[in-house]
């Protein structure tokens, strides 16, 4: 094989016949080993994946393949073809490499082999597996932070091993509980650390999951990730010193007690070790005194020896250790007081306390309380209730107290007997609890289970029977139906009947649904209630009498009064309807239904008056705005007169096209719409009431002044109408000879350049905009000029006064 080194290859170059273009015959550019590279896994079935160049023509050459599972060469276009599934996993063996048997036509001496590697590169299609889905470990309780609580969550990827592939990371999934209390510090070791301190008495178990998740480079595949679940058993630590069942006691001791006499305490002297171990517990006591001793076991307390001492009390300390740890250690203070001797015996103040309370008495309340006395002085008493209850206690003061809840229906009265000692003598008494019963449960159905019956158009047909139940005693039920009674009857005995057959026939349905409502007595009295759905299979359900209406045949003439029609004829009909269950139907939906639409009928009937409201008015407003108001304070009004015939005329109507008229930029002409235009003027005349401008409708006229202009655009001469004078022409002067706007010469013909008009006159220019600007027109009066000043080519003004 060329493959074990250049050496070879050269030995076959010396030896091998060349092409004349110096190219070895059977050789590749870079020798006999030909690498294609950058294959990925998953590339499909077929797939050509490279080229090998190999010099020489089909003349000179030929090929022959040894036998290889995954690769194809083609001679004629020497391609390699993908035949098979290429899988770079771990643990799968190596893909092997093409071989490619090269022989030249003119030789004999043998055929040359090409070896063709194909590098495949790894496709991210496995994801990190744990050999386990869930582990288990233990910690103490009284683990530092730091501590590794488990290493031996390992994952494994089968990608290509050392590649990205099958690098694993793993990390704890947040946002879950107790998740907090651990963290994995370096992502690709599985060492899970303790972050938090735990606490056996708040939590016994912990859950976490893990994930582990792949790093696959960029374009090899998408991440994937599995978890496996890690749950951690606290372990309860000896970290709680004993507890006593009380941080101070009380004791009495009579003066004169021997040696060996029990103090006695209120309450009992004793503890407990609160960790789950429940260690076992020894007392010590620290006497200055030396008059007492304490069993180590029972916390029992005895004098020593007599009291030399005229002192009222005593106090010394007990001490309560752990036998396994005595490091754990707690202590409590008893007060022992010493009375003088104790003759007498202590006494109730009543043999009976009797009390009544209800069942909702409040856990934690004080039922009764009961007093002793004792004739010596000094004398301390201690309470206690003989027989020993799990709901009841008592104090030093006599009080006896509710632990859980009274139940009538479990106990209606109580006795018990209550101890009195001062150490040497016991009194006793009875306290007797009467339990009052209160209406604190509801009544239930027991029987039927169903809901849906079958029944029988009969009357009194039993349907079926209720029964049901209440958990307070002596609570007498009553039945009773809500619904449909003219049709069904409820006895109190809880039977559900058909009470009217003919009814049932009548109302053309064979479904009812029926309410049944149990109560009890009580105060308040409380319900329950139940559904049931009563059918009637047998009962065919008819449709209402339908009325068919024969249209009219005409036989005769078609005239109107023809008598030869044939009057419609009215069949009725009856129809029957297949049986169906049908339930009731829900007056409420239809009546919020209703609602809804009367709604939105009125919100529809408001939008319609709004919008035509709205367009009448944007209407108007466009019908204002179209009318151009004047520069005084008075509205514009405009209508055509009569001319009288010997008025002069000028016909001022172009012909030629609209557009621009003149190629100058300066002083062209265009023809516009006269916005004095019917719809855009107001038809009445707004006065002003006393201004100098008021005049009749009749009175008010429009003088034009035109200034023409020949084929030159410059003005012509020699025409009758044309003087070289600007001239006004004006209807009859006698419309206006007696109005203080008529012309002050009151002649028919004025010269405008040279002047002024009379103050009651306004001179107008139509813009480009269609709007009236009082501006234009004073260019030709700003002129101090005759008509000899205007040059050609300038842009002709009309003039309007009003």
């Amino acid at each position: 094989m060329l493959k074990c080194g250049p050496s070879t290859i050269v030995t076959v170059l010396v030896i091998s016949a060349t092409r004349s273009n110096g190219n070895e015959l059977c050789s590749t550019d870079v020798g006999y080993d030909f690498f294609i590279h950058d294959i990925m896994e998953n590339t499909p079935i077929d797939s050509v994946l490279g080229h090998v160049g190999i010099h020489g023509t089909d003349d000179e050459i030929y090929f022959s393949q040894e036998a290889n599972e995954f690769f194809f060469f083609d001679p004629s276009t020497r391609n390699v073809t993908l035949k098979k599934i290429l899988n770079t996993d771990r643990g799968v063996p190596d893909i092997p490499e093409l071989i490619i048997n090269c022989n030249k036509y003119n030789e004999s001496t043998g055929s040359y082999q090409i070896h063709v590697w194909v590098l495949v590169t790894d496709w991210n299609d496995n994801a990190p597996e744990f050999e386990y889905v869930s582990h288990t470990t233990s910690i103490s309780e009284d683990a530092l932070e730091g501590t590794i609580v488990y290493s031996d969550m390992v994952a494994t990827d089968n990608d290509k091993q050392y590649d990205g592939n099958s690098r694993v990371l793993y990390r704890i999934v947040p946002n879950e509980e107790y998740s907090e209390y651990f963290e994995i510090q370096v992502p690709t070791v599985p060492s899970i650390t303790l972050t938090q301190t735990l606490d056996y008495e708040q939590v016994q178990e912990m859950k976490i999951l893990i994930e582990a998740r792949d790093s696959p480079s960029p374009g090899r595949g998408p991440q994937r990730s599995s978890t496996a679940t890690l749950i951690v058993h606290i372990l309860d630590a000896d970290d709680l010193n004993p507890v006593f069942s009380s941080k101070t006691y009380r004791g009495t001791i009579s003066q004169g007690a021997g040696p060996g006499t029990i103090v006695v305490t209120s309450p009992k002297v004793e503890a407990y070790d609160p960790d789950t171990m429940n260690a076992t517990v020894t007392y010590k006591l620290l006497d200055p005194y030396e008059f007492f001793t304490i069993n180590p076991h029972t916390a029992e307390i005895r004098n020593v020896k007599t009291f030399d001492v005229d002192v009222p009390t005593l106090t010394v300390v007990v001490l309560a250790s752990q036998v396994d740890n005595p490091n754990r250690e707690w202590f409590a203070m008893l007060t022992i007081s010493i009375s003088e001797a104790n003759i007498n015996a202590p006494s109730f103040t009543k043999t009976l306390y009797e009390v009544t309370r209800t069942e909702l008495e409040p856990v934690g309340s004080v039922l009764v309380t009961v007093t002793a006395t004792d004739p010596d002085f000094g004398t301390f008493l201690v309470y206690d209730i003989e027989t020993e209850f799990q709901d009841l206690t008592i104090d030093d003061s006599g009080n006896i107290i509710l632990l859980s809840p009274l139940d009538y229906e479990r106990e209606q009265e109580r006795e018990i007997n209550v101890t009195a000692t001062d150490g040497s003598h016991v009194a006793k008494t009875t306290v007797k609890i009467n339990v009052l019963d209160v209406n604190d449960n509801n009544p239930y159905f027991v029987f039927p289970l169903e809901n849906e019956f079958l029944a029988e158009v009969e009357t009194d047909h039993l349907i079926t029977t209720i029964v049901a139940y209440d958990e307070d005693i002596n609570d007498v039920l009553t039945f009773d139906l809500t619904n449909n009674k003219d049709l069904f009857t409820l006895t109190q005995g809880g039977e559900l009947k058909v009470k009217d057959a003919e009814k049932l026939r009548l109302r053309n349905r064979n479904y009812y649904a029926l309410q049944i409502v149990v109560s009890d007595d009580g105060k308040p009295a409380r319900q329950a209630s139940k559904l049931i759905e009563v059918v009637f299979p047998d009962l065919i359900i008819t449709a209402p009498p339908t009325r068919v209406t024969k249209p009219s045949i005409s036989t005769g003439s078609n005239r109107p009064d023809s008598t030869s029609t044939k009057t419609a004829e009215t069949t009725t009909t009856t129809a029957p309807v297949a049986a169906a269950s049908v339930a009731p139907a829900d007056n409420m939906l239809t009546i919020i239904l209703g609602a809804v639409a009367g709604v939105l009928l009125v919100v529809i009937i408001i939008l319609v008056v709004y919008m035509c409201w709205r367009n009448k008015r944007t209407k108007e407003e466009i019908d204002r705005a179209r009318a151009p108001h004047g520069h005084s304070a008075k509205g514009l009004t405009y209508r055509q007169a009569e001319a009288p015939d010997d008025l002069p005329k000028m016909d001022l109507r172009f012909s030629d096209d609209t557009d621009g008229v003149s190629d100058y930029d300066v002083g062209a002409t265009t023809v516009q719409q006269n916005p004095l235009r019917k719809q855009g003027v107001n038809e009445a005349y707004m006065q002003s009431s006393g201004s100098e401008m008021d005049r009749d409708v009749s009175e008010i006229e429009i003088e034009t002044a035109v200034v023409p202009y020949d084929d030159d655009y410059g003005y012509p001469s020699g025409r009758p109408d044309f003087d070289g004078q600007f001239r006004t022409f004006r209807g009859d002067d006698t419309t206006s000879n007696e109005s203080n706007h008529s012309d002050s010469t009151g002649g028919s013909q004025r010269v405008l350049v040279n002047a002024n008009k009379t103050d009651g006159s306004k001179m107008t220019s139509w813009d480009s905009d269609d709007k009236i600007h009082p501006q234009g027109a004073q260019k030709l009066l700003d002129s101090k000029d005759t008509t000899a000043s205007r040059t050609k080519k300038e842009r002709p003004e009309i003039t309007v006064y009003f």
